[in-house]
């Protein structure tokens, strides 16, 4: 299937999952230029969440691409979309009218594909009640299979990121900035903000970074204050770092230089 319906659209509607969704994004983004470009993106009944949709837009961003329509029939893809200043449809068949005509993979008007369509929903939910059971079950944390978040750009005060999964920021992480996942947290920067890995009671979840100089680090229901002020002072005087991991060892939080 062919994921660019024209230069002004992208289908992302045959994304099983979220993860797929921003990975087949990257592709699409590597493959082809749409620098400077306002597409239209069909999410079709894939859910995301509000971090998903930050991802989205992050990635599109980066490489200077702006959304001018997103069209979904979830509703809580619809919510998060919102939420995240977008314009939202729900109507796919305008999605699929606009722009292309001249595209060797037209996508029909869909006269036959009803029982198509009723299948696919079929095991869509099927699908989605057993991901929701699986979250439930506090007991299969080790077979949890955890997506990752990445997000390519500094984190500001008053910025929060909170995933279900891992997080992987490329920026710095400011005073006043918030991480929380249930997962890793990778900074390729410096954590001056707070960060909280392993929110599941996952003690066995890590926090790395270029520098770590967060207000407070936080794994599973373990926490570590920032360092002392003359260390603080130092940072600011340095410019170039050994990456450092946070993990818990001997029931506190210990922090380790990543140097080989």
């Amino acid at each position: 299937m062919n994921n660019t319906v024209s230069k002004n659209q992208m289908d992302l509607s045959h994304c099983d999952t979220a993860a797929n969704m921003l990975a087949t994004l990257n592709e699409i983004l590597d493959c082809n230029d749409y620098n400077e470009q306002k597409i239209k993106v069909n999410l079709g009944e894939l859910t995301l969440t509000n971090a998903h949709i930050f991802s989205l837009k992050t990635i599109l961003e980066s490489s200077n691409v702006t959304i001018d329509i997103l069209f979904t029939t979830s509703a809580q893809t619809q919510l998060a979309a919102l939420g995240a200043g977008l314009v939202v449809s729900e109507k796919l068949e305008e999605f699929y009218s606009i722009d292309n005509k001249d595209e060797e993979h037209q996508v029909d008007s869909q006269p036959e594909g009803n029982d198509k369509t009723q299948e696919t929903d079929s095991l869509e939910k099927e699908l989605e009640d057993a991901i929701d059971q699986e979250a439930k079950s506090k007991n299969l944390l080790e077979d949890k299979i955890k997506n990752t978040l990445y997000i390519k750009q500094t984190l500001r005060s008053g910025q929060s990121v909170n995933y279900d999964g891992n997080v992987v920021i490329i920026g710095d992480c400011k005073p006043g900035s918030e991480i929380i996942a249930t997962g890793d947290i990778n900074v390729w920067g410096v954590i001056s903000g707070i960060a909280h890995a392993g929110t599941d009671g996952d003690y066995n979840a890590n926090i790395r970074a270029l520098k770590i100089n967060a207000i407070q680090l936080r794994i599973a229901n373990l926490f570590a204050r920032k360092p002392d002020r003359s260390k603080v002072d130092k940072l600011n005087k340095v410019s170039s770092f050994i990456p450092e991991e946070a993990r818990i060892s001997q029931g506190e939080i210990i922090i380790y230089p990543l140097n080989g």
